[in-house]
């Protein structure tokens, strides 16, 4: 089970402002990128990142772009883990590197948890579970191999529920029997191992202002714990209601964690409270006053809006901005924060003046605050769960190693593509509207412009299985000279005569409703 206070990460993120505070700025260690080193080759690693000395407070943007594909080969096996606790990792088709990573670093995961299932009521004792065209069965068959006591556990949600449909399952025994009979027959069907189930986030029959201790608090856990075997405390997304703020501040997360830890239970015993991690964060953008309202209404207005961020959105920040980014370690939430002023401060500041504010922060998970959280877990003899192995850049080995890139073989040429930008059913495709429609479990996605992308109108048939492709690295053997946000659409199919490739349908995106533009 899933438990937490919000499902900010689940949200497409609103255009709402916040007010910045200055609350990190006197605790805070601070380290300025003051030149930009060339970016040179990093050498294989042979030692996992404690020895090589990067888990550190004073950090700087080139040494996060340098090492941050590259992993110790030699660390994959299962006697170099160092975290014994159980650890369960997320894989959302809409980042689908992680399923290549749950392969690559397997040794290090107990349970993985696809992002592919809900369920729903039908009426009377009738349930439906859908995504069913998500499995992916030749990828499980590859984990079981790799890892035989793997535990495949995919994520179902209880998504849209109406309250007398909730009611009806609470409030009936026979109800609550077919449910869980309607679970245990696809658990067969599919060969699943069980589920990660998510009830609280969905089901909106709570306040949002309750508190999760209100609803599900350390006595109920006692009572379950012989029949779950775990439940993952959403100790991430905390609230940041003044503005730009850390994700999941140290100190509250073991405040969060106390509330369901249980006293007699022995040092020994399994853990089955999971401490949730997250592998993304939030990028704010600074929202201009307007000159138009009064002074009075311009100092109430928010002052930034913000969006979830991924690893590879904050890499390409990062190379952008090397020149004039500050990350600074926030010794109270331990996370570092990541900022940048785009305009220089032209006049002198008086002694009572304010410095101006920045016109970007990020808070984006570092190793130390990563490492500061495990140490944590153990701490409270606690496993973890990490929202999700996604959300990373691509791993690399070598610096030349193009395995984890996307390939499509077209004309008798390989084409890799740095991203998949969005992946679905093609349902329609309409030349005068010049869209293209795309559908997948979640619902329907619309690419525009799609005149630009010539594969749409002379390969491309409504019933494809399509993706439409981003960054072209490279035709064959020569890099590609030009790199369009959205390059084409292809049609999704098996090839088996390329050993690196492996096409994993079907892909999903975060939320479907968005429409994506060519640049």
């Amino acid at each position: 089970c899933t438990l937490g206070p919000g499902d900010r990460k689940l949200k497409k993120q609103s255009q709402s402002t916040t007010t910045v505070t200055d609350s990190s700025s006197q605790t805070s260690s601070k380290s300025r990128q003051q030149s930009v080193s060339s970016s040179k080759p990093v050498e294989k690693p042979t030692t996992d990142v404690i020895h090589r000395n990067l888990i550190q407070e004073q950090v700087d943007g080139q040494t996060i772009v340098n090492n941050h594909q590259y992993y110790c080969e030699k660390c994959l096996n299962e006697t170099a883990r160092q975290f014994s606790q159980p650890i369960v990792v997320y894989v959302t088709p809409w980042n689908p590197y992680g399923y290549d990573a749950a392969k690559l670093f397997i040794s290090k995961f107990d349970y993985i948890s696809p992002v592919w299932l809900s369920i729903k009521r039908n009426g009377v004792e009738s349930y439906e579970i859908s995504g069913t065209h998500d499995i992916d069965e030749k990828w499980m068959m590859t984990l079981r191999k790799l890892k035989p006591i793997i535990q495949i556990v995919p994520r179902i949600i209880f998504e849209k529920w109406p309250v007398e449909h909730i009611h009806a399952l609470f409030q009936s025994e026979h109800e609550k029997q077919k449910l869980a009979g309607t679970l245990a027959e696809y658990t067969q069907q599919h060969q699943l191992d069980g589920y990660v189930l998510e009830l609280l986030s969905q089901f909106h029959v709570f306040s949002s202002c309750t508190a999760i201790d209100e609803v599900f608090d350390k006595n109920d856990f006692e009572q379950l714990m012989d029949h779950i075997d775990g439940f993952s405390i959403m100790t991430y997304d905390f609230p940041n209601q003044k503005g730009p703020g850390p994700v999941a501040p140290l100190e509250w997360v073991p405040m969060t964690m106390e509330k369901f830890l249980l006293s007699d239970i022995e040092s020994h015993t399994v853990p089955k409270l999971l401490l949730g991690l997250n592998f993304y964060g939030y990028k704010y953008d600074r929202v201009l006053p307007t000159s138009l309202k009064p002074k009075q209404q311009q100092q109430q207005q928010e002052q930034y809006k913000y969006q979830s961020l991924m690893g590879r959105d904050y890499i390409e920040f990062l190379k952008q901005h090397l020149n004039s980014i500050m990350i600074a370690c926030d010794t109270r939430s331990h996370e570092h924060v990541t900022a940048i002023q785009v305009k220089q401060q032209q006049k002198k500041l008086s002694p009572n003046e304010q410095p101006p504010l920045p016109d970007t922060i990020i808070f984006y998970p570092s190793l130390k605050s990563i490492y500061d959280r495990l140490q944590l877990a153990t701490k409270l003899n606690v496993g973890i769960t990490i929202w999700e192995i996604g959300e990373l850049k691509k791993a690399k080995k070598t610096i030349n190693n193009d395995q984890y890139s996307w390939t499509i073989a077209r004309f008798g040429k390989n084409y890799s593509f740095d991203y998949v930008w969005i992946q679905g059913l093609c349902v329609n495709i309409n030349k005068n509207d010049d869209t293209l429609l795309i559908e997948d479990s979640t619902g329907l996605g619309k690419v525009h412009n799609c005149t630009r992308m010539p594969n749409v109108w002379t390969l491309i048939e409504e019933g494809h299985y399509i993706m439409v492709a981003g960054k072209l690295l490279s035709i064959g053997d020569s890099l590609a000279s030009t790199s369009p946000v959205i390059l084409d659409a292809y049609k999704i199919q098996c090839i088996n005569d390329l050993p690196k490739t492996e096409i994993i349908w079907p892909y999903e995106v975060i939320d479907i409703h968005q429409q994506v533009y060519y640049a």
